[in-house]
């Protein structure tokens, strides 16, 4: 019993602490959220910028991006932050890996894991009528398969289920981690390696002749990979394909895709599976109008591309070295605009470090490199660069403006591995951070990081 006082006074404690760090302009949106620091894809921001979605204490959430109070939409019961924000859990509240170390391996495989339910893929409909996510679980009648369900809730909190996939042990894909609804909800195409097309008035699977499907950001089309001639086509609205290209991929190898948002210009390449994730990449650009290709290499198969709307111009990303659960051999990490045409690469930041050894606890506990943000424009990237003061390990937060100019994130005397808090995203159009700590969901007016004096790229 006194042990129990003992966690929630700290945890109270903490929280004190956690929220008397908010920055300087600070405005609290969610003054007490559960977020797994494991999970860098549970939040998205709606197609206006004006809201932003997440996943908190079991739920779904959605809130303005400038003032709370949140909103609960829908109940997510069994998922990471359900049993996080359990009382008797709440050593586990910010790391769902705790809580294997918290109950033990037995307890954990025999109590947790057969009920867990996984989120993935929250994301907002086009029309901004509600957002979507799916749900994964163990079949409570065979535990050899499992069960994927695709669900739409509207912003009044009405759910809806849009579909059921039961994947036995030896079916494909056997765990998802993204998919795309038609905004006629005909169908839904879901993925992890391989796509699968699913008749959502139907609930089943329909036939499909492609290897990868990549939909559109803007649209219901599809770029796609061929199974049979590893042809790069794209499809309609209908899955049909109406247009094919004088391109091929090698069969037997990895090959992912990245699409434009004005469905002009593509990225694709081609990689070993034996090696991944460490697995160096072949691949190019190519203009889908003019036929125009640049030829592009990479060491790591983690690289992003994201295109900037100027013609061809993509911003690139990524780290140098492996990052997973049981091995942190991160080693660096960069920003790059590839311009349009086939001019040289300009490096916006890159850096190197030594990992440091650690304790195997301490690298679990440790949150993934985060990803880097942009603002609408592509003027401004919020990227985490090395500690300065070189007297701890992990990663400051730094504002970069594309012509070269820096601002740090104000932080404390002993920062945490990921400093000052971590960001969500740009929103409202460009003007405001989404970010969070320990305990609080809140944003920040972009002006104030620039109201901090200027650094040099250190």
């Amino acid at each position: 019993m006194y042990r129990q006082w003992f966690i929630i006074l700290a945890f109270l404690a903490a929280v004190a602490t956690a929220r008397g760090e908010l920055p300087e302009g600070a405005t609290v949106l969610d003054q007490d959220i559960v977020w797994d620091i494991g999970d860098p894809d549970c939040a998205t921001i709606s197609p206006d910028g004006k809201l932003v979605a997440y996943i908190s204490k079991g739920g779904v959430w959605i809130c303005s991006v400038v003032a709370g109070p949140p909103a609960r939409l829908a109940d997510v019961p069994d998922t990471p932050t359900a049993l996080m924000a359990m009382p008797q859990y709440r050593e586990a509240r910010t790391n769902f890996k705790r809580l294997r170390a918290i109950l033990g391996n037995v307890v954990y495989n025999e109590s947790i894991q057969p009920n867990l339910v996984a989120v993935f893929g929250l994301q907002w409909t086009r029309s901004q009528d509600g957002v979507i996510y799916g749900l994964s679980k163990r079949s409570p009648k065979d535990r050899r398969s499992t069960i994927h369900t695709l669900m739409h809730v509207s912003l009044k909190g009405v759910v809806t289920t849009l579909a059921t996939i039961k994947k036995d042990v030896y079916g494909s894909p056997q765990s998802l981690i993204g998919f795309h609804v038609a905004q006629d909800r005909e169908h839904a195409v879901v993925w992890h390696h391989t796509p699968l097309i699913w008749d959502l008035v139907k609930n089943r699977p329909r036939a499909t002749c492609f290897d990868y499907l990549l939909p559109s950001s803007t649209s219901d089309r599809f770029l796609g990979i061929e199974i049979d001639t590893r042809q790069l086509v794209v499809t309609d609205e209908k899955l049909q394909i109406s247009k094919r290209f004088d391109v091929t991929f090698d069969l037997g190898r990895g090959c992912d895709l990245f699409w434009s948002p004005d469905e002009r210009y593509v990225i694709g390449r081609s990689y070993g599976h034996a090696e991944f994730p460490k697995s160096a990449w072949t691949g190019f650009r190519l203009d889908l109008e003019t036929g125009n290709k640049r030829l592009m290499t990479g060491e790591f198969v983690t690289d992003r591309f994201v295109f900037t709307g100027l013609a061809g111009e993509v911003v690139r990303s990524g780290i140098i070295g492996r990052e997973v659960d049981y091995l942190n051999a991160l080693r660096g990490a960069y920003l790059t605009i590839v311009p349009d045409g086939d001019g040289p690469a300009r490096a916006l930041a890159r850096f190197r470090v030594v990992p440091q050894p650690a304790l195997l606890a301490e690298l679990r506990e440790r949150p993934p490199y985060p990803r880097v943000l942009h603002n609408p424009d592509f003027t401004l990237f919020a990227m985490a660069l090395p500690h300065s003061s070189g007297k701890h390990s992990g990663y400051d937060y730094h504002l970069l403006h594309r012509d070269g100019r820096q601002w740090k994130f104000p932080i404390g005397t002993d920062p945490p591995y990921i400093a000052p808090y971590h960001l969500v995203a740009f929103a409202d159009d460009g003007r405001t951070l989404v970010a969070r700590n320990d305990s609080q969901l809140f944003s920040i007016p972009v002006e104030v990081i620039q109201a901090n004096k200027e650094t040099s790229d250190e």
